[in-house]
């Protein structure tokens, strides 16, 4: 009893020399009465009480932070306007640290006024014990839960249960690194070496890895859901190295090297989203989601990963590429962060092609031929004053189905004359601007965006997919001087309002561009996107 009534008496004391000497801690920013091995402290200041509060408690929860990283850690912001606007990937860094105020026996535990200097002041104070008492029970927490999830795990691998236990697996990594995270900070706050050797580790990982490995390589039992489920594990463990909870948008897969994509682009994006929906830790914005947003918000954006990600308002974009060997599919992804456009990490799989319904096509249709037409418009155009940008609400190589309605955007650095040719998957080439819902020779002007198909499209057109399917190109030809119309015997008017020229990509090029070049002191420029159609997926 006696030994309780002196611990009560030293708090006493501290609070009140904390009390006492509050003019001493906000000129010398710092108090005596909390020593550094009991206690962190910090001193916020603002033009209101409540702000130097919120100041001080973010001040003590980022110097733990720092002392973590070694470094601040940045958000950004992103050009977003209104209907006119677009999304780019040039962010703007901010030296705003994103940390977390859940750390128990943190407290603000005096506030001060200075009169001549209008100023507010708080003061906050961690108490490393309670602080590091509360980590280390949430520690033993989650690696209880690791233990059982990985046991469950291994059981339903032995039974070739694989997609359920790749779910266990997911929370396995998702509880790791919780466990990783907090012993960082338990490192700051209250290090315990004997506590942290008797964890799960980091290193642990090397069980689930092998374990999906053993996945991945059982083929004869395997398909296109557990593959899936392999990669996105494989994402998903990059992925969590950097964010505890987050948000990825899933962009373009796209074949080989080209900015095409195929039937089982579509196909291939719908599982993921599938596998990535599972993990409870990541909220998925999947590609129906962005068209509802596009749509309801009129937002443009430039096609990039780090562009879908603003618009999706989601940490990382989802992205990579397929590659034909043979008997097999290889798929290489990465991740690619909002703030930074940088790669957080990588991973690739290889599958069998009988994972995949043989009505699935792996190629882009008509490859070959777009192949072509896209060299016929990469030539000697560059030195060209005039510079066109074409892309549509889904990016270059976005997938489109059936019924899907798709905008064309448009933007030049000087005033000029546009054309829009759209190739479709049967090789004909449309006239989609102008149409006959437009003015023949519409002048855009220089460094605005300008949208055909959209809701803000001055002639109410609106251009919906349909059969041929297929990999297609939007063509765009500019021009400072008027372009001519095609003579009466190239063209068939169409029953939505299109016209379809009755010439190959070759011989319209060639015609558009004497036409223009001929007179003096035009300039002249072209520009391309491609995309892929395909059937509504199956139900």
């Amino acid at each position: 009893m006696k030994h309780v009534l002196i611990y009560a008496g030293l708090i006493f004391f501290c609070g009140a020399s904390a009390f006492s000497q509050n003019k001493d801690w906000s000129k010398k920013n710092k108090s005596a009465a909390f020593p550094d091995n009991l206690f962190m402290q910090s001193i916020g200041t603002g033009e209101s009480e409540e702000e130097a509060k919120n100041v001080a408690l973010l001040n003590l929860a980022k110097n733990i932070e720092v002392k973590i990283t070694g470094k601040q850690s940045y958000t950004s912001t992103e050009n977003i306007t209104g209907n006119t606007g677009i999304v780019t990937s040039n962010v703007e860094e901010q030296s705003q640290t994103s940390v977390s105020l859940e750390l128990q026996g943190l407290r603000i535990e005096d506030t001060d006024y200075d009169k001549k200097k209008k100023r507010h002041y708080a003061l906050a104070v961690l108490d490393r014990q309670i602080a590091g008492k509360a980590m280390q029970m949430d520690i033993t927490d989650r690696d209880t839960r690791f233990k059982n999830y990985l046991e469950q795990a291994q059981m339903l691998h032995k039974q070739k249960s694989y997609s359920e236990s790749i779910e266990k697996l997911m929370t396995c990594v998702s509880e790791l690194r919780a466990i990783d995270r907090q012993l960082k900070k338990l490192r700051v706050v209250l290090p315990d070496k004997p506590f942290e050797a008797g964890v799960s580790k980091i290193s642990d990982e090397t069980k689930i890895t092998a374990i999906i490995d053993q996945i991945a390589k059982d083929t004869q039992n395997g398909n296109l859901d557990i593959a899936a489920g392999v990669l996105t594990y494989k994402l998903y463990s990059k992925f969590a190295e950097s964010y505890g909870s987050a948000s990825v948008v899933i962009g373009h897969f796209n074949y080989k090297n080209s900015k095409m994509s195929s039937e089982f682009t579509a196909y291939l994006k719908d599982k993921i989203e599938s596998e990535m929906g599972k993990i409870t830790t990541m909220k998925i914005i999947g590609s129906r989601d962005i068209a509802a947003y596009l749509s309801s918000h009129g937002v443009k954006f430039d096609g990039t990963a780090q562009g879908l990600a603003a618009i999706a308002n989601a940490d990382a974009t989802i992205t990579g590429s397929y590659w034909d060997l043979d008997n097999d599919m290889e798929i290489k992804t990465q991740i690619i962060a909002r703030h930074t456009g940088q790669s957080l990490g990588s991973a690739n799989i290889k599958i069998p092609k009988s994972f995949v319904p043989e009505s699935i096509s792996f190629k882009p249709d008509n490859f070959s031929q777009i192949q072509n037409d896209l060299a016929l418009l990469q030539d000697n155009t560059e030195n060209q004053k005039l510079k066109i940008v074409v892309w549509t609400d889904k990016g270059d190589g976005g997938v489109y189905r059936d019924k899907d309605r798709m905008i064309v955007y448009l933007k030049s650095n000087i005033d000029c004359y546009v054309k829009l040719v759209y190739h479709d998957a049967g090789g004909n080439n449309i006239l989609i601007f102008p149409n006959k819902f437009s003015a023949k020779n519409v002048q855009i002007k220089a460094n605005t965006v300008y949208t055909v198909g959209g809701d803000d499209d001055a002639s109410n057109f609106k251009f919906e997919i349909g059969p041929p399917f297929g990999t297609e190109l939007i063509k765009a030809f500019a021009s400072t001087k008027p372009i001519p119309d095609m003579d009466l015997t190239s063209i068939d008017e169409m029953d939505n309002g299109l016209f379809l020229i009755k010439k190959d990509t070759k011989s319209i090029l060639k015609a558009f561009k004497e036409s223009v070049l001929s007179e003096s002191q035009g300039s002249f420029a072209e520009a391309s996107v491609s995309l892929t159609s395909v059937k509504s997926a199956s139900k």
